[in-house]
């Protein structure tokens, strides 16, 4: 089983070794270096690299104190396509994010990590909290969720912990919609996450395992992607809450995919301010058009037991995340109420009076800073803070004066050259004309290893 290794440096060979058993030694490495260099060539990312020093901390923010914080820990996704972590944490001020979300293919477990240990030395270096949002895109199959794919699962939860970084698992996220694969099963993913939280509850001592549906507002989402299930098969009867043969707002959108209190450490929930469809795009920037924070929490309904925060998270004493979330501007409609607008009403519910009231165990919000088209209408929805200079001025104003929401201080943790960052380059951008300069230095390597290799024959 392949397995991460992490902070690793190669040992180095006594004096008195011969001069045999030295080359013995580098002929190994050279396979070794060679084998991995021809895989990377495979992989999603053709070459990563820190772009500032590494400087890991003694000891990384503690997982457990999150929860029992009286604040809530500022968090962020970032694409690392165009943003490294040092690169966020810079434009904050040095204000760091106290948990880093990851987007991770089931698929690549046992696999050459390179991006991963690369964002996960970033990690490190920041004292944070990683999330991995483990996304099987080939479905929840006993075959996909095999048992040797759930050791090596178990196995990378370890080795995150040995190195030092407190983790977060958030498997098969919005589980409860059907635009993901893995979406609209309940019984296959309940099975599913049982089946990984057990094997990695076993296996580590610093990992917690997030449930994170999407929210219940427009349950069941027909015809928000393409794996809504037919009339006749079982996904549908176990969707089906109240046995009426209709699949409707009168069905619970969580309860089907709740797999249990054993297995679950924290609650998360999926929610985004966007645009009303239902009207025209002259209004896609208007904030009083958008939906709030209380109700997306709250989903009111025809059954009010379907209110998720009060059964799953209440009842259950489970501490809460807002696990994904974003505010969308749209750039190519009527500007409305403004970027700043849109996006400072939408944070500012995140720690105002009124949501630490109603919602006390909410103890964390992980941000979606992205700039991307939207796969159902290609419109462009941006939710970025930090690449706006009016936004982010607006941010770290409302930031400075609020006692309710933390972020790690990487000035006062004294981190030389940023807390760390990954530039990585993928096969594909070669034929784009885009930088290519780490997929070029892995077949140089390639080529000098092979050289050293012959002449060592």
């Amino acid at each position: 089983m392949t397995s991460l290794t992490l902070f690793q440096q190669p040992s180095k060979p006594s004096r008195n070794h011969s001069r045999s058993l030295v080359g013995k030694n580098t002929k190994a490495l050279l396979v070794a270096l060679l084998t991995a260099v021809a895989t990377a060539t495979e992989t999603t990312f053709a070459h990563c690299t820190l772009t500032s020093p590494l400087t890991p901390q003694p000891s990384s923010l503690s997982i457990a104190s999150l929860a029992t914080s009286p604040v809530i820990s500022w968090g962020v996704s970032l694409d690392t396509s165009s943003q490294s972590l040092d690169d966020y944490t810079q434009s904050l001020g040095g204000k760091g994010p106290t948990i880093v979300n990851l987007y991770f293919d089931w698929e690549h477990l046992g696999g050459l990590n390179e991006p991963l240990n690369c964002h996960i030395s970033a990690v490190k270096a920041a004292g944070a909290v990683l999330m991995l949002t483990i996304e099987p895109w080939q479905g929840l199959g006993t075959d996909i969720i095999s048992d040797e794919k759930t050791k090596q699962m178990a196995q990378l939860a370890r080795d995150i912990n040995d190195a030092g970084v407190g983790l977060f698992v958030r498997f098969a996220h919005e589980m409860n919609g059907d635009w993901y694969p893995w979406g609209a099963n309940p019984k296959q993913f309940t099975d599913a996450f049982s089946k990984i939280s057990k094997a990695i509850k076993a296996a580590t001592k610093n990992t917690l395992m997030v449930w994170a549906p999407n929210t219940g507002v427009g349950y069941p989402f027909r015809g928000a992607g393409k794996y809504f299930p037919s009339a006749d098969s079982e996904q549908y009867k176990q969707m089906d809450t109240n046995g009426d043969g209709a699949l409707d707002a009168n069905d619970d959108p969580f309860a089907p995919y709740y797999p249990g209190d054993d297995v679950v450490d924290w609650v998360g929930i999926s929610l985004y301010s966007k645009r009303d469809s239902s009207k025209s795009t002259e209004f896609a920037n208007t904030v009083a058009d958008r939906i709030s924070l209380q109700t997306y929490i709250t989903n009111p309904s025809a059954d009010k037991s379907f209110d998720m925060y009060t059964k799953f998270v209440k009842e259950k004493g489970k501490p809460f995340m807002i696990a994904e979330t974003g505010a969308s501007f749209y750039p190519g409609y009527p500007v409305g109420d403004g970027d700043v607008e849109v996006k400072r009403n939408w944070w500012r519910q995140f720690w105002s009076a009124e949501t630490r009231a109603l919602y006390p165990l909410l103890k964390a919000v992980v941000y979606f800073e992205y700039l991307k088209p939207a796969q159902d209408t290609g419109e462009v929805r941006d939710y970025t803070i930090s690449k706006d200079p009016p936004v982010l001025a607006a941010f770290l104003d409302d930031i400075k004066n609020s006692d309710a929401v933390a972020f790690l201080d990487t000035n006062s943790r004294k981190l030389v050259g940023g807390n760390g960052g990954c530039a990585c380059v993928r096969p594909s951008d070669k034929k784009s004309g885009a930088s290519v300069r780490g997929v070029d230095g892995i077949y140089v390597l390639l080529g000098l290893l092979m050289s050293l290799w012959a002449a060592m024959v």
